[in-house]
């Protein structure tokens, strides 16, 4: 959500844990659905990093553009 509503076609980068410089070949680039939604399936478990950067040409009066990043990490745990 960006300001109480959906954050429809962000970009999210999703890592997993051995990924020493966030740039390997298993790094995944994701996009949130209409609903500001974002799914996806693992395959094996362990810790991940989720990196999301959004942003808004629009203006106030106080800014030129809006930008907002959230960088959230979460470990996985399959049966």
């Amino acid at each position: 959500l960006m300001d109480g509503k959906p954050a429809a076609g962000v970009k999210v980068e999703l890592s997993q844990q051995d990924e020493l410089y966030r740039n390997a070949a298993g790094r995944q680039t994701l996009e949130t659905d209409n609903a500001g939604k974002l799914a996806f399936i693992p395959a094996q478990a362990g810790r991940y990093l989720i990196e999301a950067s959004y942003q808004s040409a629009e203006k106030t009066e106080l800014a030129d553009q809006i930008r907002a990043t959230l960088t959230l990490t979460f470990e996985v745990g399959l049966p």
